[in-house]
């Protein structure tokens, strides 16, 4: 028997052993702290029922019966902690009121029961001698029970309507397993109480052995604790499944935004960072025999305006399809912008390139050189192209760089073509960047000026005069208006000049009217698509001649068909208030533009010069037919036609047969400096007075 109680102490010992490492690294670790307290209190109160029955003096069994009382209070306030943390009810405000109250009330009977000889549940203890029961030897002895031992059963009976309540609470949790084995326990500690107080009371004659209920309780908490850890391993498991899924769907979304970020969304093809990211490779691999191509589609913003949005992207679609078709083997086919592809390969496919001199071309037969359809039309697209060799000491960005300028220089060489960076061209660049900072110090350094290309009438009476903008470098001489007009365009500067025009021919208008030497006619100045970007462009015109006190009939604005797409209603409602003020408004460079006349007819226009790329080839039948259609066109749109650049007197009377209303070229007189222009009036006409 004795062997017995010290089993199941050890029992009790070796759970609470256990219970150390889950009361500090579990979530339930309140539970296992009342746990771990309830097998060390169980421990003591059958370590103490051991040696108390195999006492050999009755001083041995007064100590123990003292410390076995202890246990068992001990238990008892361990249980009712260990019940309400497992409902999870121990810090509710009540709850743990009435936990501290049951607690002082057994550490104040525990402490009692040690004050007294025998403890709190006997007196009267008489030592009768041994018997041996079951190969121990136990005590025999004669003792009475202190009434006031009752106490332990009500409270025990306490902790089991305390534990009743719990169980309701687990069981509404859906804990159902736990409150069904712990109330189980209930059971058995209630029938344990009850029997136990009838026997002190001398109500029956049997006992049930102090502590079996206690094996019940060890096998309820491991079962009820085995069942949570198995719903902790599920729970932990589906949670595990759940961050692989969200793992997976991150990934997934990771690599969907990083095709995003590295695919134009419109051809599929790689974007610009897609390019950085092969260059940085090629480059760190091999940049040997790899070369770097930049394609422009031309006049892509005009064929948008023109058409749809619609045909526009299909044709950009269409051009990838082609770029990978022209250039199979190519490491990487790109779009960089609106505009814009590149070509990473090893191989020079779909082009010829001297690059020698620097030019190429693209072959006949290449895809690229076949006609776009676009709905019912069908369109001749040009392409022009940089391309670089890589090498070594390249980077992304200066590959990028490089071949931006191949390009550049490519749309200035014209339609259709290509231009192979090199050292010379990177020396001709820098000298542009030198003479744009020139040109931005120009106005202040009073470096331009205006000269005057004069127009005729039929009689060759003088009938006004085109604005043109000259520039004397202070270093170079005069600098070509083909070098800086594109320079200017490009660095932004167009505006700026374009308002410093119209302020010096403002100022020289007031002059000459202060000098009696007003010319006949209008005079003509050139806009940019710039200037009519701004909102405010006709009020500031008209606030320029309102300036210099002149009114809107002297000046005609000279405008290009692709200064007229860019965003035409805009456009338009300038052009629009600009003309009720007197101004007219005359269409540049008629014929070299990609407007549609459809598209011309709704412009408000008085007149359309017709370039002299047409006078010129007006020699041949196709030529002459030409001419004479855009005469005709003009006079369709009811507009004057001004015909530039005439310079013999064939050509003069071939148009005059025409019926052309103006005249512009060399024939008369070519551009005037401010000081000659009057005197060329004088001549050749009276003047105004």
């Amino acid at each position: 028997m004795i062997t017995i109680y010290y089993a199941a102490c050890a029992i009790a010992l070796f759970a609470a052993l256990q219970a150390v490492p889950l009361s500090s690294a579990n979530r339930q670790r309140h539970v296992y702290r009342a746990y771990l307290f309830l097998c060390g209190f169980t421990g003591l109160f059958l370590g103490s029922t051991a040696a108390l029955l195999g006492a050999p003096t009755l001083q041995d069994f007064a100590q123990h019966s003292r410390w076995q009382s202890v246990g068992a209070f001990g238990f008892m306030a361990a249980f009712v902690w260990l019940m309400a943390n497992y409902a999870h009810i121990q810090f509710r405000p009540k709850a743990l009121a009435a936990l501290i109250v049951f607690t002082l009330v057994t550490v104040g009977l525990a402490l009692y029961s040690l004050s007294l000889p025998f403890g709190l549940f006997v007196e009267n203890v008489e030592l009768l001698g041994h018997t041996e029961i079951l190969g121990s030897h136990i005590v025999q002895i004669h003792y009475d029970y202190r009434p006031s031992s009752a106490i332990y059963q009500v409270l025990g009976f306490a902790s089991v309507v305390w534990g009743s309540w719990c169980c309701r609470l687990l069981w509404q949790q859906n804990n159902r397993f736990a409150a069904a084995l712990l109330s189980s326990y209930l059971v058995i500690l209630a029938l344990s109480y009850g029997v136990q107080l009838l026997f002190n009371f001398g109500h029956i004659q049997a006992d049930i052995p102090g502590g079996i209920s206690f094996l019940w309780l060890f096998v309820v908490i491991s079962l009820c604790f085995g069942h949570d850890t198995r719903l902790l391993i599920q729970e932990l498991n589906r949670q595990r499944d759940e961050l692989h899924e969200e793992v997976d769907r991150r990934r997934q979304a990771e690599e969907a935004v990083r095709a995003q970020a590295f695919t134009d969304p419109l051809t599929g093809l790689g974007n610009e960072l897609e390019l950085r990211a092969q260059l940085k490779e090629c480059l760190l691999a091999s940049p040997r025999g790899l070369s770097l191509m930049l394609i422009q589609v031309e006049r892509l913003r005009e064929i948008r305006q023109t058409l749809s949005e619609h045909h526009c992207d299909a044709i950009l679609i269409e051009v990838a399809d082609r770029l990978q078709t022209d250039m199979p083997n190519s490491e990487l086919i790109a779009r960089l912008n609106d505009d814009t592809f590149a070509v990473l390969s090893r191989f020079a496919q779909g082009y010829a390139l001297n690059r020698e001199t620097g030019q190429g071309g693209w072959m006949e037969g290449d895809a690229l050189s076949a006609p776009f359809t676009a709905g019912q039309q069908t369109l001749e697209i040009a392409f022009s192209a940089g391309v670089i060799d890589l090498t070594i000491e390249d980077s992304a960005q200066s590959a990028l760089y490089k071949a931006d300028l191949a390009l550049d220089e490519a749309i200035v060489m014209g339609s259709g073509s290509i231009c192979f960076y090199s050292e010379t061209l990177a020396r001709q660049h820098a000298e542009q960047q030198m003479l744009e900072t020139d040109l931005k110090n120009a106005t202040q350094f009073d470096e331009l000026s205006i000269c005057f290309q004069p127009l005729v009438d039929g009689d060759r009476e003088p009938a006004g005069a085109e604005a043109l903008l000259r520039w004397q470098h202070p270093d170079l001489g005069p600098v070509s208006p083909a070098v800086f007009i594109p320079l200017a365009e490009r660095s932004g500067l167009a505006s700026t000049l374009g308002d410093w025009v119209l302020h010096r021919v403002c100022q020289l208008m007031k002059q000459w009217r202060q000098q009696g030497q007003l010319p006949v006619g209008r005079i003509a100045v050139n806009v940019s698509p710039w200037q009519l970007q701004d909102e405010n462009y006709a009020a500031h015109v008209l606030n320029t001649l309102q300036h210099y006190q002149l009114d809107g009939s002297w000046l005609t604005l000279e405008l290009t068909e692709s200064t007229l797409i860019e965003n035409f209603s805009h456009t338009r409602s300038h052009l629009e208030t600009l003309r009720r003020h007197g101004i007219q408004i005359a269409l540049d460079d008629f014929g070299t533009g990609f407007s549609s006349l459809a598209y011309l007819s709704h412009l408000p226009l008085d007149a359309i010069k017709i370039d002299k790329s047409f006078i010129a080839d007006a020699h041949t039948e196709r030529g002459l037919q030409l001419l004479t259609s855009m005469v005709n066109i003009g006079k369709a749109l009811n507009v004057d036609v001004i015909v530039e650049g005439i310079e013999t007197d064939e050509q003069l009377s071939l148009l005059s047969t025409m019926g052309c209303a103006r005249y512009q070229g060399f024939l008369f007189s070519p551009p005037l400096s401010e000081s000659d222009f009057p005197q060329w009036h004088k001549i050749s006409a009276a003047y105004i007075q």
